[in-house]
């Protein structure tokens, strides 16, 4: 167990300080390039030696965290990492097969709005990302308006996926749900505020025009994009099982006792998983947001302990706009938590959030950017103009494996740039050493 006061972590034989790592760390490479094993799982293994004490509130108390990844190769690394440590108590797994610990991305102590904008964007990611705006938009406002008439109609903490499908795909149930919520808040209305009964009046109004009554050919699209990441969840009663109850897990627990939380996605399609894994960012996120300021009372949150969020194959779960991934980075430092995300280049960033200049915006709101090969030529024009390093160097960075040299060493060749909390910055060219393990090796 660490009892150094104040740990260093190394990339390569570049040393950062923990506040440094919470300023965010960007690993940029092709397949192949040994981002996993030359980068990310060193900086893993560094973070839970490194800041693991068992008090809650030391600075270095056993650090907390989200872990996701396209593949699914993390997690049993992860596992044999806190294992060693002691920790394997400690991890929140979520797993399909199992409803041991159940995940319904609808918040019942979060407005329709706020889920909305959540199962929105992991919706837009799942049908591609990108820049047109304008179905996300539709599909976030329908959303909201039958999670608001859903409040009405059952409790809050009830509502699920399922429900959300099942009301979407029947005009003859919405139209009757619509009737329903109408005579329920006429009935109540000394019972509630003036405010919610002006959401619900709304809501009844609106779902008729903005749905029920939009053309079939506009309507027949934004089911087939909700289908897209919920439908596998809808559709099976396992699953539903583990997605469309109460969550029975607490992600203060992250701040407050260092809970590690694991997304086991093997047994979902591409986009549910990657849909749910939007929504456990967010939610973590969110969290961490609350650690900051007077918010941090109200929630009961410990504001000292490090967290950790660590994203593979960054591109496939990246959102941007209203508390965006770029905002995080940037208040990352003041929560207390450190950034690890890993992708092959900025040009899939860029098509995920549909902006070359929010592309720029999160890049540079990670202070430390490393670049293994890349044989994108953005990818080295992006390199040249952050390093100073010529644009076909980042293409030649070497990868050394037991296929050329059996006896090793074995290694990625890396740029790595660093801001300092200061502003200034410098960049330099190492190697980083193998994790080495050929079934984990990306």
């Amino acid at each position: 167990m660490s009892t150094t006061p104040n740990p260093t972590f190394t990339i390569g034989d570049r040393k950062l300080s923990l506040e440094e790592m919470q300023l965010g760390v960007g690993v940029l490479g092709g397949v192949a390039s040994g981002r996993t094993t030359a980068l990310v799982y060193p900086l893993i293994r560094q973070c839970f030696t490194n800041i693991n004490q068992p008090d809650d509130n030391h600075k270095l108390a056993k650090c907390g965290g989200l872990f996701l990844d396209e593949s699914g190769f993390f997690n049993e690394f992860i596992t044999n990492e806190l294992k060693t440590v002691g920790r394997e108590d400690d991890i929140i797994r979520i797993d399909p097969s199992s409803n041991l610990v159940r995940y319904n991305p609808i918040d019942p102590e979060d407005s329709a709005e706020e889920n909305a904008d959540k199962l929105s964007k992991g919706l837009h990611l799942a049908n591609g990302g990108g820049e047109n705006r304008y179905w996300h938009d539709m599909t976030r406002h329908v959303i909201k308006l039958f999670l608001q008439l859903l409040e009405v109609h059952k409790p809050k903490h009830e509502i699920g996926l399922h429900d959300l499908m099942r009301f979407l795909n029947d005009n003859e149930l919405t139209e009757t749900l619509r009737n329903e919520v109408e005579k329920t808040i006429q009935e109540k209305r000394d019972k509630i505020s003036e405010e919610a009964f002006e959401i619900y009046e709304e809501a009844v109004q609106n779902i008729k025009w903005d749905w029920l009554e939009l053309a079939e050919e506009a309507k027949t699209y934004i089911q087939s994009r909700i289908q897209t990441g919920v439908g596998q969840v809808a559709t099976a009663e396992t699953l539903q099982n583990v997605f469309c109850h109460d969550t029975n897990f607490d992600f203060r627990e992250v701040a407050n006792k260092g809970k590690i939380i694991l997304f086991e996605n093997a047994g979902l399609n591409k986009t549910t998983g990657q849909f749910i894994s939007v929504c456990l960012k967010r939610d973590f996120q969110k969290w961490q947001y609350r650690r900051l300021g007077s918010a941090s009372q109200q929630y009961g949150l410990n504001t000292t302990r490090t967290t950790l969020f660590v994203c593979d194959e960054f591109q496939e779960f990246v959102t941007s706009g209203n508390y965006g991934d770029e905002n995080f980075f940037g208040v990352s430092r003041a929560a207390h938590v450190i950034n690890i995300v890993s992708c092959h280049c900025p040009t899939t960033l860029e098509n995920a959030m549909g902006d070359p200049e929010q592309t720029k915006g999160l890049l540079s709101n990670l202070a430390t950017l490393v670049f293994l090969r890349s044989p994108n030529r953005k990818s080295g024009e992006f390199g040249a103009a952050v390093t100073g390093f010529k644009s076909e160097e980042f293409e030649n960075l070497q990868v050394v494996t037991p296929e050329k040299f059996p006896d090793g060493p074995w290694y990625s060749e890396a740029i790595i740039c660093h801001r300092s909390p200061s502003g200034k910055s410098d960049t330099h060219k190492r190697q980083l050493r193998f994790i080495w393990d050929e079934k984990l090796d990306k």
